[in-house]
């Protein structure tokens, strides 16, 4: 360590410097790859979150219409039943997608079974 001592103190104060710029650059960069770490894991948890919501939120819409035209059809309050025909096979179509696209993102079992009718 003497050799540090008998060095000129500009250029200790230069070593100084250049250490803490070092170890400053070092600290920012793992700072950095830290914070995009976690943006990565915050986006992917969020999109598929509230995808899946948005998805079992339509598809709960989806089924209350298609069990309203349903009892429609069953207690004839239409005397025209061909467009409640067509109504049921229009969210019947739009259920079945809906439930493949849900079942495409959920990872468990359970996250199904709410939906299994």
């Amino acid at each position: 360590m003497s050799w540090f001592k008998n060095l000129r103190t500009a250029i200790k104060f230069a070593i100084t410097f250049g250490l803490c710029i070092f170890l400053i650059l070092v600290l920012g960069e793992t700072s950095l790859v830290s914070m995009g770490r976690m943006n990565r894991v915050a986006d992917s948890l969020g999109n598929e979150s509230f995808r899946g919501l948005s998805i079992s939120s339509d598809l709960s819409e989806a089924y209350n219409a298609l069990r309203l035209r349903e009892y429609k059809l069953a207690l004839n309050f239409e005397k025209d039943q061909s467009s409640t025909l067509k109504d049921i096979q229009k969210y019947r179509k739009q259920s079945e997608k809906l439930m493949a696209d849900y079942e495409k993102i959920a990872k468990d079992p359970i996250e199904v079974g709410p939906f299994n009718y």
